[in-house]
């Protein structure tokens, strides 16, 4: 649960106790929450936008907290992104302090979190998860956002970039498994350029609208997409962290 000192936070609790937040900021520090639909109202009074969600695509890795393992998402989900690119401590946690700058509208998923007791944020996290949909709706942007975004899914989403991926690993100095991948790591890059051009999806709004670039997660195929002098290059660089 993230915490607000100045707004009843767990600076109101009593020395010791065990039922009610103590503010650590551990949780926050651990990421942000994934969004449902009960939040909806709070993008939709304009207290959260856009810009400050990222998008977990299905089939991509994300940590199952109950599982304590990375497991490939059945479903895409929507959560505050990061405080900065690569980290994933949340966004609204006040630098250097262990208080939340959004507690009075805090999403439901903070609401639910205490790290003694872990049931009730347990039973809510696989209910009622948004879509980008959801918030494309709740923020009223042109419906062609999402058009665009079900193409782009089609085109290079993770069950596109799985076989290059994996054919890559199986033959990491074959020229054309190679450029087969890159050629998904282009095509994603542009379909973003595209649709900041034709658009107008700003580039602060990109990794709600079509998840982090390829050439980001490539890492989750143990492969990492470098620019060097001859143009883009891909290579092996760890173990696939998941059973295919």
């Amino acid at each position: 649960m993230m915490v607000f000192m100045e707004q009843g936070g767990a600076a109101d609790n009593a020395p010791g106790d065990e039922t009610a937040c103590q503010g650590c900021g551990t949780c926050c520090r651990k990421g942000g929450p994934t969004l449902h639909v009960e939040d909806m109202p709070l993008f939709e009074a304009g207290h959260f936008v856009r810009e400050h969600c990222l998008t977990l695509r299905r089939g991509e890795l994300a940590r199952d907290d109950v599982a304590e393992a990375l497991v490939p998402l059945e479903a895409e989900l929507v959560k505050f992104r990061g405080s900065r690119p690569g980290l994933w401590a949340c966004q609204f946690l006040r630098p250097g302090e262990r208080g939340c700058s959004v507690y009075a509208h805090r999403p439901v998923e903070c609401r639910a979190l205490l790290c003694r007791d872990t049931r009730a944020i347990i039973d809510l996290s696989p209910r009622d998860r948004v879509t980008r949909a959801d918030v494309l709706r709740a923020t009223g942007a042109p419906a062609a956002w999402l058009d665009v975004a079900e193409a782009h899914e089609d085109a290079c989403g993770c069950a596109r970039s799985l076989a290059p991926a994996l054919a890559v690993r199986a033959a990491p100095d074959d020229g054309a498994a190679c450029e087969a991948f890159l050629d998904l790591v282009r095509l994603d890059i542009a379909y973003r350029q595209i649709a900041n051009e034709r658009a107008d999806v700003p580039p602060s709004e990109m990794d709600f609208l079509f998840g982090r670039p390829l050439f980001v997660t490539a890492s989750m195929y143990g492969l990492a997409v470098r620019q060097n002098a001859g143009g883009l290059a891909v290579t092996v660089e760890g173990p696939l962290p998941f059973e295919v």
